[in-house]
């Protein structure tokens, strides 16, 4: 054929195995990351805990993270 580049089959279902494997291996990356508090939570979370000083939402926000995290383990 006039095609200049040869794919190898098994090199290219190698490659593919290799994708899919690091793909599968940050499922719970993915996972984590739909449930984990939005970053407007944080923002907030942060601001009462730093400039307010009232530390109860950025305890509620580790708890939630802690939460997701053993829900989800690596």
């Amino acid at each position: 054929d006039d095609n200049p580049v040869t794919l190898d089959q098994v090199a290219v279902d190698t490659e593919t195995a290799r994708l899919q494997a690091e793909y599968d291996s940050q499922e719970y990356a993915r996972k984590r990351s739909a449930e984990y508090p939005s970053v407007d939570e944080l923002v907030v979370a942060l601001w009462e805990g730093v400039v307010e000083e009232r530390m109860a939402a950025v305890t509620s926000l580790e708890a939630k993270r802690q939460a997701v995290k053993a829900k989800h383990p690596k």
